[in-house]
């Protein structure tokens, strides 16, 4: 049985009174955050992936995390979520994309980035028992567009963060990214980040830069939210001019 635990400055409540069966025997325990009604372990909701900003205060409105511990009730009953085994961990991938600002997008305005490909951002659940994640309204080309950003770029680097189901095939993802300059706007996009999937809890940093009309996105990390790995370059077609018109994504 799922039971909701709250934190509070005397500790950890939970929302009724737990017994251990016996002291002696080892028992599996399961957690995860945010907090939601589940039927059973296997089928845990995850939070929607949808109107992210790119801001590290947004990340907590989507993130999931998961942890696992086997243990008997020890010296005291406390059932401990630490260490390399036990602790919580990211399920989905992050994605962390960093706008150079001595390119030529110093002065523009940062409009919308964009993820797209299928069950990108689809609704999933969590199985504790595999350790996995399924769709659960899957949508081909799915996109993961950010809310309207609008963020006037002043010659510094600016990175916006994003969460993204993983098992995605980096292959497979077209970016986005639209922008205006000078009154005009503009839209490139790329097609194929790279050879490897999405990995569960791994940190992508993309560096993106446009320098004589061409768009270049290089970076990308493969290790925990922490750290990550960069990946090699990838070099993106020829911004192109967008029409203006009532619906800013037509």
């Amino acid at each position: 049985e799922l039971v909701q635990w709250t934190k509070t400055q005397s500790g950890w409540d939970s929302a009724k009174n737990l017994y251990w069966t016996n002291k002696t025997t080892s028992y599996d325990f399961y957690a995860y955050y945010p907090y939601v009604e589940a039927t059973s372990i296997e089928s845990v909701p995850m939070p929607s992936l949808e109107g992210q900003k790119g801001t590290v205060e947004g990340l907590s409105d989507c993130d999931f995390l998961a942890a696992y511990t086997n243990q008997s009730y020890g010296t005291d009953g406390t059932v401990s979520f630490t260490g390399p085994d036990a602790s919580f961990k990211h399920v989905s991938s992050l994605v962390a994309v960093t706008i150079k600002g001595d390119c030529d997008l110093a002065t523009s305005t940062i409009k919308s980035v964009s993820f797209s490909a299928d069950d990108i951002a689809s609704g999933t659940t969590y199985s504790f028992t595999t350790k996995t994640t399924s769709v659960i309204d899957g949508k081909e080309v799915d996109e993961m567009k950010s809310s309207d950003l609008n963020f006037q770029m002043v010659g510094e680097d600016k990175t916006f963060y994003f969460i993204l189901n993983s098992g995605i095939s980096l292959s497979d993802i077209t970016f986005c990214i639209r922008y205006s300059t000078n009154g005009v706007s503009y839209k490139a996009e790329k097609t194929g980040l790279g050879l490897n999937e999405l990995a569960s809890g791994g940190r992508y940093n993309f560096n993106l830069s446009i320098s004589d009309g061409v768009l270049v996105v290089s970076g990308g990390e493969i290790q925990n939210w922490g750290d990550g790995t960069q990946m090699d370059d990838v070099e993106i077609n020829t911004p192109t001019v967008e029409e203006e018109s009532g619906d800013e994504n037509a």
